[in-house]
């Protein structure tokens, strides 16, 4: 049985990104701070963004195989047969497996969206074999 696995931690991997968005996250949780004067208030904004950008900066691990597609991200796995999607669109940084036929604005909360970190041909090949793809950059 054909499998790929691979790690994706964004935080480590772009470093540029990661200085604007920790500039970024002081900067709105010192203007929480100046407004309320409360650290749990800080503290509740802080634990807000990280949880929204937890793949950011958390590893990831993916894991391709012949039954379906695996996301960890943390203590949250997603696993997904490879019959409930539709559909893939390739982009720069990864592949968006969509489970409808055609772009919805439904696609990112139903879909799974896998970040190359290095994988690109594999990965794509891979998906490409798996689904007929008629999505693109």
């Amino acid at each position: 049985m054909e499998r790929i696995s691979w790690r994706s931690f964004p935080c480590v991997e772009e470093p540029g990104t990661s200085a604007f968005v920790f500039v970024v996250i002081a900067g709105f949780l010192y203007i929480v701070w100046d407004w309320t004067r409360q650290w749990y208030m800080v503290a509740l904004c802080a634990a807000v963004l990280f949880a929204a950008l937890l793949r950011f900066f958390v590893p990831s691990r993916y894991t391709l195989d012949e039954d379906g597609v695996s996301v960890r991200t943390g203590p949250f796995v997603k696993r997904r047969p490879w019959r409930a999607f539709r559909n893939a669109y390739f982009h720069r940084v990864g592949v968006h497996l969509s489970p409808f036929e055609k772009p919805s604005w439904k696609d990112s909360f139903f879909g799974v969206f896998l970040r190359y970190s290095g994988n690109r041909e594999r990965v794509e090949t891979f998906v490409k074999e798996r689904l007929e793809c008629s999505g693109g950059e």
